[in-house]
């Protein structure tokens, strides 16, 4: 048996007292009290075993991260969005029918900003000759355009916008369904009143109902700058002497124009708007292919109202990819037809001959210039007296002018 020195086991015990401080020293703090009763070599082992398992947790969250981000990126990459492109169109049969009805929103780019202007004798400028001082002067000299033109515009504006989300899908495979959605019936509200406007034959009786569009939009007008001096005499809000002063001018030009419309009727809510314009389609610009507007019309703004303002409701009719796919195909459809008419309606009704301004899209010509043999045929300028309410040739309550609500 080997004979230990005294200076060996001196040496011996001072080097495990080292190591164990050591070990001590650089242990976790929940394995310290066992090192305090353990041995210099079992906690030298638990200390690595310990710190063996935190690295190696840290690295399986780093390798998860760096999954998660290779996934992502992934996603992105030119071969993901070719499976997309080609797994959505075998799964998924609307998608289809979307990009068709993209492709007609489309053709809306350029002519949202840049839309002919009524010529000189057009049925539009024609419309909007002998309204009222108090109307050109304290609301538009152009009542007609005002009121048709923009909507219309606006109308277009949203469906392009949709045009560039339904391009995104396959490369970054984020739908936007909802957003999507919201823009269509957008565009559904704003060109029908356009259609709703325009698409009257009798002059008097477009001339009346942009009187009514005026009336709900003055009113609308008069309750928010009643509300900001409100705010103002409170001392919510601070303004300057000229600014208070506008603010009251306002209110009485307001109050006056109400006045003078108020044999006026309001106009219509916007889901008898659409109503409206989707029969007038169905009568005019019928489609043989798809069902009728007025039946696919009321049930897509129905739905689409619901998505938009966050009812939980619709979400009952929307199971899974398949249903949604659908009603956006629908529903792009129903926004974009009505796009249609409402610009083929200004267009036509813009032009002072049968040849239709280069502005008017080129697949929306040939209804154009059908549609002005109709708008166009009554050139006699209308009553120079005032245009303050209902014509004189339909009285308000009379069985012509309820007919045309």
């Amino acid at each position: 048996m080997q004979q230990w020195r005294p200076q060996q086991i001196g040496r011996n015990h001072e080097d495990r007292r080292r190591t164990e401080l050591m070990v001590r020293r650089s242990a976790a703090p929940e394995c310290r009290s066992r090192f305090v009763r353990s041995s210099g070599t079992a906690a030298l082992r638990e200390a690595r075993r310990s710190m063996g398992k935190t690295n190696r947790r840290q690295k399986q969250k780093r390798d998860s991260r760096a999954r998660s981000q290779n996934t992502f990126r992934n996603l992105e990459t030119p071969e993901a969005a070719m499976m997309r492109a080609i797994l959505s169109r075998a799964l998924t049969p609307s998608r289809r029918r979307i990009e068709a009805r993209a492709n007609v929103a489309r053709r809306f780019e350029s002519w949202r900003l840049n839309p002919a202007l009524p010529q000189p004798g057009s049925s539009i400028a024609l419309d909007d000759t002998g309204f009222s001082e108090s109307i050109t002067k304290n609301v538009t000299e152009q009542p007609v355009l005002h009121h048709a033109l923009f909507p219309a515009m606006s109308a277009a504006e949203n469906l392009t916008t949709v045009v560039h989300l339904v391009d995104q899908w396959d490369a970054t495979g984020e739908l936007r369904t909802s957003s999507i959605i919201a823009l269509c019936r957008s565009a559904l509200e704003s060109a029908s009143r356009t259609v709703w406007i325009l698409s009257e034959v009798d002059r008097d009786e477009r001339r009346n109902r942009a009187l009514r569009v005026t009336k709900d939009e003055v009113l609308a007008q008069k309750k928010y700058v009643e509300e900001q001096i409100k705010r103002i005499d409170a001392g919510g809000i601070s303004a300057t002497d000229g600014q208070y002063a506008e603010l009251e001018e306002a209110l009485t030009a307001a109050k006056d124009v109400l006045d003078e419309l108020s044999d006026v009727k309001h106009a219509l809510k916007f889901d008898q708007t659409i109503e409206r314009a989707a029969q007038w389609i169905d009568e005019n610009m019928p489609n043989p292919s798809v069902k009728p507007m007025a039946d696919l019309s009321k049930s897509m703004y129905a739905i689409a109202s619901g998505i938009t303002h966050g009812y939980t409701w619709a979400t009952n009719y929307l199971h899974g990819t398949t249903d949604l796919s659908n009603i956006v195909a629908d529903f792009l459809y129903a926004a974009a037809t009505t796009t249609e008419a409402a610009v083929a309606l200004y267009e036509s009704q813009a032009s002072a001959t049968s040849t239709i301004a280069e502005n008017c899209p080129p697949h929306l010509r040939d209804a154009a210039e059908r549609l002005h043999r109709i708008f166009g045929a009554a050139t006699a300028d209308p009553t120079t007296q005032p245009a303050t309410g209902p014509s004189s040739s339909a009285p308000h309550g009379s069985a012509e002018a309820t007919a045309h609500c």
